[in-house]
């Protein structure tokens, strides 16, 4: 479970959010939406507790965040940034190995099971080809699957996501897509994601939070939070519903 409560935060005078608060429980699916820079980046950074909030609280399983070390959030939260940067040219299965063995500390070596289960998540990711390239020498798509590579081989409860589809085509993009809904329907994995595009939160499901100049605009079920007013009024141009092979798209009405 995932709580914020009455949340603010602020880069020196400049108030980025205000009296956030909302809950998911565990199992969820929540798409975070809205246009750039309103905040959805950084309510994610608080989330996995590595900002503090200047006020109010986010509650991991009943504890706060910003109190727990990185190890403890390890276990319980795997967070994938929009662009992870390797301190050294590691090779991409031991940037995947890597981020399982942070479980047990920094400093931990990884076991042979460690490295058959990143193995595998490189598998499942499709990507078991880049396994001895260096990281620094992939692209920025292939980075990012070797990022959500790493947080399967984390092993968590909850995976958190800053536009996991970005630098993707569209291939492979629906397949990251589809990956985090089956880690969800399946497994039970919570997943939290944020992402311009509506559309992918009517692909996966679950509840939205639409953030408007770093305030909740709208919370709850994306079929009751994602209309063409809604999306109007959260990005500044008109939208259209419709039904395409059984599923509700958002285009822009022009």
């Amino acid at each position: 479970m995932i709580e914020v409560a009455h949340l603010d935060f602020s880069y020196g005078s400049h108030q980025v959010l205000h009296d956030v608060s909302f809950r998911i429980e565990a199992g969820q699916i929540l798409s975070l939406l809205g246009p750039n820079g309103i905040g959805k980046s950084t309510l994610l950074e608080l989330l996995v507790g590595s900002l503090k909030p200047g006020r109010g609280k986010v509650l991991l399983q009943g504890k706060e965040a910003s109190a727990l070390t990185p190890k403890q959030i390890a276990h319980q939260v795997a967070y994938v940034p929009q662009q992870l940067r390797a301190a050294f040219n590691f090779s991409v299965l031991e940037v995947v190995t890597m981020a399982r063995t942070g479980r047990q500390g920094y400093f931990a070596s990884p076991s042979k099971a460690d490295r058959e289960v990143a193995q595998q998540c490189l598998q499942t990711m499709g990507i078991t080809h880049l396994a001895d390239k260096g990281y620094s020498q992939i692209s920025g798509g292939e980075r990012q699957l070797c990022s959500l590579a790493g947080a399967l081989a984390q092993d968590t409860k909850v995976i958190v996501l800053d536009e996991p589809t970005s630098h993707l085509d569209p291939a492979r993009a629906h397949m990251l897509l589809k990956q985090l809904r089956e880690l969800n329907q399946q497994l039970g994995k919570t997943i939290v994601l944020t992402t311009h595009d509506p559309n992918h939160a009517f692909y996966l499901g679950g509840s939205v939070l639409a953030l408007a100049r770093g305030r909740v605009a709208a919370f709850g079920p994306v079929a009751e939070v994602a209309t063409e007013k809604c999306l109007a009024s959260l990005y500044g141009c008109p939208f259209t519903l419709g039904r395409v092979a059984g599923c509700t798209v958002a285009v822009i009405a022009d």
